[in-house]
């Protein structure tokens, strides 16, 4: 729940959802808990929504080889296209709307 919690609030695409100090900080906790990709991915969005690009770069490699070694391919190229962002200097956005 941690992380999902994180995600929204780090990368849905309406700004008034978003709190980037409060992901960040829910990301980091569900790292401490629970070291997988996932929890490293989701730190890395919060990290890039907060601005600290180079930091969402490093996490992000760290997720993306994870998910590379427990075999989830598809996880792996989300994470891959989420780090052109960073590189970028841009932030990831998606949808959390359930229609």
């Amino acid at each position: 729940m941690l992380i999902y919690i994180s995600r929204v609030l780090a990368a849905d695409e309406n700004p008034a959802i978003r709190n980037g100090t409060e992901a960040l900080a829910l990301a980091d906790k569900a790292v401490k808990l629970n070291d997988n990709f996932v929890a490293l991915d989701t730190l890395a969005i919060a990290y890039a929504e907060n601005g600290r690009f180079d930091e969402a770069v490093q996490i992000g490699r760290q997720a993306f080889t994870l998910a590379l070694a427990a075999g989830s391919k598809d996880d792996a190229a989300s994470i891959r296209r989420r780090l052109e962002l960073y590189r970028k200097s841009r932030p990831w956005r998606e949808s959390f709307r359930k229609d």
